[in-house]
């Protein structure tokens, strides 16, 4: 008795210690600065490329177009990157898509300054789809092994809180590129033109994909923890839930297990929301330029409040899943959020329309930090790579129901397409429901010591009388 309750303190002080390792973790820090430098940048180009496109064409399927291209580039780049992220070092494939950035940039960069130089529209767009095809190999290559090298550098129960900081820094990142727009705005006039204003400022947003590019080149696998880091079913040997032992995985329904199970719910329940999303978030910029006719520096100062927002919903977020579970949490959000939509939809008054859209996305956003901690609680670390490969179909899934999105918007216009997101986003939360039983709260988790653990990693420091005289007795002998 006297070894077990030892030994179990001992054993908390090293969770301890590991969660303070981990949020001092070079690995954990370099992909909490990569979510804000990429968020920066991205976010000042998705705010101002729509628009861009449709001046060059107009036409609204050219819009859903380009992101489709970006959207199909990333798929093919994750799956590889996924796959090898299991097999090699992680640190290796970050690297490779550190390169692609930096040519993705420099190739962005040139095609815009070329289309304005050379007044070619159809050229200068097919240019501009290759460049952004190159982005979206860049961003769908260092997904995977960063996020799984995330994951590995962070104990098993304490993921939501790091999630939560990293997806908080994210949003609140994504303001900076909005900001900075605004500022060109003002400076270089507040019209829609394609020259200076448009290009200028998407060649700013290209030039920042350099910091995260080169930020690349920083990760190190040797840094990740050890078996701290692994998934409930690896430490099901030494996890108890609501105080009651685990000695195995789980097999849910008679034939599949927890960590096959609820990933793949959480997935599921992404990819189509994922796709109803799609149908309309790219067109939210052209909706209020040329639906509502707000000027540039108003669009921008819309996606400044958003990611203050967002931020907010993402801390919510994290304290109404401790008092409920993840998965609950994560319904009662989406369905407020959803419902704002559908309010949306009905709505002239151009205020309240800007007032309930950033209220909806900081709503429909405020989860990703659950989805996401609960995947790489239940995943091994294996298989991080693979399912972070598995959540980048959610990207294709966006983007090629924007080319479908361009084609609503230009039959049935802004509001209808609004109308059947809404519908699809309510599907998706069926996988939710039946995550609720299967994902219990994260303070009901208590990792307990095994007796290899409590004998052979901690014998060392214990002090027990009865091994003491026994080893005084030997030394005699």
């Amino acid at each position: 008795e006297r070894l077990k309750r030892v030994s179990g303190e001992t054993w908390r002080t090293r969770r301890i210690q590991a969660m303070f390792a981990a949020s001092t973790n070079r690995n954990v820090r370099l992909a909490v600065a990569f979510s804000a430098l990429i968020s920066a940048a991205s976010s000042m180009w998705s705010a101002n490329l729509p628009t861009y496109v449709l001046v060059l064409t107009g036409s609204n399927v050219a819009v859903g177009m380009t992101s489709g291209v970006q959207g199909i580039c990333r798929l093919i780049a994750a799956f590889p990157a996924g796959y090898l992220a299991d097999k090699c070092r992680r640190d290796g494939i970050i690297r490779i898509s550190g390169m692609v950035g930096i040519v993705g940039t420099a190739l962005l960069m040139s095609v815009l300054l070329e289309t304005h130089f050379q007044q070619e529209t159809v050229l200068g767009y097919k240019a501009l789809c290759v460049a952004v095809g190159v982005m979206g190999v860049f961003m769908g290559m260092n997904n995977p092994p960063i996020e799984s090298l995330f994951a590995d550098s962070i104990p098993l129960g304490k993921r939501t809180k790091l999630y939560t900081i990293k997806q908080s820094v994210y949003v609140f990142s994504s303001a900076i590129g909005p900001a900075l727009s605004l500022g060109m705005y003002l400076v270089l006039g507040n019209n829609w033109s394609l020259w200076p204003a448009l290009t200028l400022v998407l060649c700013l947003s290209g030039a920042m994909m350099l910091a995260p590019a080169i930020l690349c080149f920083f990760f190190n696998d040797d840094l990740a923890l050890g078996e701290e880091s692994g998934s409930v079913s690896e430490s099901a040997s030494m996890l108890s839930v609501n105080g009651q032992e685990q000695q195995e995985e789980k097999i849910c329904f008679g034939c599949i297990s927890e960590s096959v199970l609820v990933p793949a719910l959480v997935c599921g329940g992404d990819f189509v929301i994922s796709f109803a999303s799609g149908m309309t978030v790219r067109f939210f910029p052209v909706f209020f330029s040329h639906d509502l006719k707000l000027s540039p520096i108003m669009v921008n100062l819309v996606y400044v409040l958003n990611p203050i927002g967002m931020g907010l919903g993402t801390m919510f977020a994290k304290h109404l899943a401790s008092f409920t579970s993840r998965p609950l949490a994560t319904i009662l959000l989406k369905v407020s959020g959803i419902s704002l939509l559908v309010i949306m939809c009905f709505v002239k008054h151009v205020p309240l329309i800007i007032a309930l859209f950033v209220v909806r996305t900081s709503l429909m956003n405020s989860n990703q930090a659950l989805s996401r901690s609960i995947i790489m609680d239940f995943v091994p670390k294996k298989h991080r790579g693979k399912w972070n490969t598995i959540e980048s179909v959610n990207v294709f899934s966006w983007a090629g129901s924007a080319v479908l999105g361009g084609f609503l918007v230009d039959s049935i216009g802004y509001r209808h397409t609004f109308l059947a997101t809404a519908v699809m986003q309510f599907l998706s939360l069926v996988p939710w429901f039946l995550l609720i039983p299967l994902v219990p709260n994260e303070r009901d988790y208590e990792v307990i010591p095994t007796a290899t653990t409590a004998i052979g990693s901690q014998a060392s420091d214990l002090r027990l009388p009865l091994l003491d005289e026994g080893k005084k007795a030997e030394d005699e002998a």
